[in-house]
């Protein structure tokens, strides 16, 4: 209450008035008692004098009855139905016992608040609207079925390629009770028991997922998208779902059971306001977070942060501060993940607003009430919190419930702030507007009392869904959202700087570099380029990374002659071009686009390494004039014959993995190539090696070998990978005796290894001198899978992956 009066005494005393407090365009005319559960507030709205009053500003002072002191609660602290009837207080000091000491009433119009008139015919139809559109767009439990058979399947197909359990659980819209039919779904993939040995970083293992997706036939359009937290994204061939993966994201695992269980305590009405908030979000342009504005997720943060304050009886709880005990914390990735678990429906039943009147309530309460300028929105406590001083350059902060220390705003910029804030204005303005109801219906030719009296006042659940639809569609502002503003991050840069790292800051264009001629080392990786410009002063530059952009073709290089260095992977490119001026290009990398055709690269002689992975090239030609290139990759193509490498008689690797090729040819030129990898292809015969006397390391995983000949044409081979091929009989493994230098042997996932327990055991009496058998050292005893590994196990696996 605004105004306390003592009942210490039973003495009448008075009420006098205090200047009100100019209310600020920013937040807030007050700030919340710290305690934060007592329901008050403290500082601006009512003192102590020293002979026990408590006074009151003038603004909330309405009359004084002798010893009645008649009160208006001020809006913030309403509860929601109050936005349709306010509240009036009346507080007797002078009575004590059974007597009366206060009394509420309600009042049938606000003329401060028009809005809060609003007839009750609209309240009913823009719930049912509200409702409504819950239901046509709410995810529904087939849905959600199929999602887990998806996975399910998935996992099993990632199991097999990497030889380990690999569990994906699923998290975000489609679990924590928000989700729509569009939703994508989010998964986070994890090793069971512990992760292999290769699975160093998540970096590591989403390449590794992308390229074992490719075999999976109801994932097409499969990229690695290597962003803040890498992850591979494609869409599902037999349903309408676009589908992401991540790597131990176990806080966002976390976050969706906290936003599941909030769901538990009003299954009514939250869910139906979740879908609703995120769908006005996005219909009034401040719904993308890579558009400088909030996420869905954020807005839900926001919308149970206002429940959690709602007065004088919260819809939901804090279950972060519920029942906590110290030693009831539980830790991951250094954040306290605690909340609580059990559910009491009832306690959220106690506030009777309507759909309508909590997302009037919420619009008011951020677009009028809230301050920014010095609170934080969370929703782990009841208590508000003041911005840390490293969160006060934002005009907006949003606080992630677990990770607490991540403001889910700072994308935010002061003319997207303000929009935002308008944008609430705006709606709110739309939903209280009495004449509404009356313009919908009179676009079906309906006038409003003859509807009321037809209809019974409510719509059915067709014209709901449209009335739905006419609401959002009414939310959107004339004046266009702000573009998101990037600033210049040369600006400041020193002169004399000759590497500038510019990594993953959403960048969308080059700026000049007058400032930093000198600049040899350039990274632009991670960001939102689409053209190449803006780079003609770097005339000393010699590495230019553009890895992971929206670039759609090579252009404006022409005056960075000394580069040695090119990066345009994972981009969008369709031709190798404009690099012909490039005549000091040792090393180029364009995987992951979109190139047909290997062309271009008539100038660029001097080439020595040349990376064309996941393309669409189908034959291998115009290469015979590199005559300096060492190492060539072409894997993830759709080449079926090996050709075209004539000339090119330097060449010490060559990988051509996952494309159509059957038969071993095409490389008797070659003869000083070290390393071959020609795994995930459909070759049946090891043969054409006879020439490839310095060959140490050879690649035919997945492919469909049925019998081992041919082995004298590489003897001299340290390194043999035959795993997932079709080998059935240990008389055809003895000539792998031939090979007298072989260490390490991959041979895991034939019919041999499946159908003999002893495999490991038979492999060691074959080949005694080998060293490594499957990636384990062969000292390991069969059936002994928990034993130690030996001190230098690592050491051998990492020059073994190194060759």
């Amino acid at each position: 209450m605004t105004v306390i009066q003592k009942l210490s005494s039973p003495k009448v005393k008075g009420v006098k008035t205090t200047p009100s407090p100019t209310r600020q365009s920013t937040g807030s005319p007050c700030k919340m008692s710290q305690n934060g559960s007592s329901g008050y507030y403290e500082g601006d709205h009512t003192t102590e004098d020293d002979d026990g009053l408590v006074s009151m500003p003038e603004a909330t002072l309405i009359e004084c009855f002798g010893n009645l002191a008649v009160t208006k609660r001020p809006a913030h602290l309403r509860p929601p139905a109050a936005f349709c009837l306010p509240f009036v207080s009346m507080n007797n000091d002078i009575t004590s016992g059974h007597a009366l000491k206060h009394i509420t009433l309600t009042s049938v119009f606000d003329a401060l608040h028009p809005y809060v008139a609003m007839p009750y015919l609209n309240r009913i139809d823009v719930s049912n609207a509200m409702n409504v559109y819950w239901m046509n767009n709410c995810l529904e439990a087939e849905q959600s079925d199929l999602f887990h058979r998806f996975a399910l399947e998935m996992q099993v197909h990632l199991s097999a390629c990497f030889g380990c359990r690999v569990v994906l659980d699923i998290y975000g819209s489609t679990r924590n009770g928000f989700g729509t039919r569009f939703c994508d779904v989010d998964m986070s993939l994890s090793f069971s028991p512990s992760p292999p040995p290769w699975a160093t970083n998540s970096d590591r293992v989403m390449r590794a997922v992308a390229k074992a997706l490719v075999d999976f036939p109801k994932a097409v359009d499969e990229r690695y998208v290597n962003a803040k937290v890498p992850i591979v994204r494609f869409r599902s061939s037999d349903m309408d779902m676009e589908a992401d993966i991540s790597y131990k994201n176990d806080l966002a695992l976390h976050n969706t059971q906290l936003l599941h269980q909030y769901c538990k305590w009003d299954p009514e009405r939250l869910p139906t306001l979740g879908v609703w908030v995120k769908a006005w979000a996005k219909r009034s342009g401040i719904g993308e977070a890579s558009k400088g504005s909030l996420s869905s997720y954020a807005w839900i943060v926001m919308l149970i942060h206002y429940l959690q304050q709602v007065e004088p009886v919260p819809v939901l709880p804090c279950l972060q501060e519920m029942n906590h005990q110290k030693n009831e914390n539980v830790y991951v990735q250094g954040y306290n993940v605690y909340y609580w678990k059990f559910v009491d429906a009832a306690r959220s039943r106690r506030c009777r607003a309507s759909v309508i009147d909590l997302f009037v309530g919420f619009l008011d309460y951020y677009a009028t009430y809230f301050d920014y300028s010095s609170n934080v929105i969370q929703m782990v406590s009841k208590r508000l919190e003041y911005k840390p001083d490293r969160w006060l350059k934002y005009p907006m902060c949003i606080a992630d419930p677990f990770e607490t220390d991540h403001n889910l705003a700072q994308g935010v910029d002061q003319p997207m702030f303000d929009y935002i804030r308008s944008c609430m204005e705006h709606s709110k303005k739309v939903f209280t507007d009495r004449r509404l109801r009356a313009e919908f219906l009179s676009g079906y030719g309906f006038d409003v009392d003859e509807f009321d009296a037809r209809h019974r006042s409510e719509m059915n659940l067709e014209m709901a869904s449209q009335f739905g639809e006419y609401l959002l569609h009414k939310c959107i502002m004339v004046k266009q959202a702000p573009t998101r503003q990037f600033r210049d991050r040369t600006h400041n840069v020193d002169e004399e700087i000759t590497e500038l790292n510019l990594v993953r800051h959403r960048i969308l264009r080059i700026w000049q570099f007058e400032n930093t001629p000198k600049i040899e080392n350039l990274s632009l990786r991670w960001n939102l380029l689409k053209k190449i410009d803006s780079l003609q002063c770097l005339t000393a530059l010699t590495h230019l990374n553009l890895n992971d952009n929206q670039i759609e073709k090579i252009e404006n290089l022409e005056t960075l002659k000394n580069v040695e260095f090119l990066d345009i992977s994972y981009n969008r490119i369709t031709r190798i071009e404009g690099i012909s001026e490039l005549k000091k290009l040792k090393e180029l990398h364009l995987v992951h686009n979109k190139i047909t055709k290997i062309e271009g690269l008539e100038e660029n002689t001097a080439l020595e390494y040349l990376e064309l992975g996941d393309n669409r090239i189908a034959k291998i030609d115009n290469l015979g004039h590199l005559s300096n290139l060492k190492r060539l990759f072409l894997g993830a193509n759709q080449i079926r014959r090996i050709e075209g490498l004539e000339g090119l008689s330097g060449l010490t690797e060559l990988s051509l993995p996952g494309n159509a090729l059957q038969v071993i040819e095409g490389l008797d030129t070659l003869s000083g190539l070290r390393s071959l990898c020609l795994a995930q292809n459909g070759i049946r015969k090891i043969d054409g090696l006879s020439e490839l006397k310095s060959l140490f390391s050879l690649d035919l995983n997945d492919n469909i070998i049925e019998k081992l000949e041919n082995t004298q044409q590489v003897k001299g081979i340290t390194s043999l990978m035959l795993r997932k091929n079709k080998f059935d009989s240990w008389q055809d493994l003895i000539q792998l005796q031939n090979l007298d230098n072989l260490a390490s042997l991959t041979m895991e996932m034939n019919p041999i290894y499946r159908s003999d327990y002893t495999y490991r055991n038979r492999m060691n009496q074959i080949l005694p001198k080998l060293k490594m058998l499957d990636g384990f050292p062969t000292t390991w005893r069969q059936g002994d899978p928990y034993q130690a590994l030996p001190d230098d196990f690592y050491d051998v696996f990492e020059r073994l992956s190194a060759v």
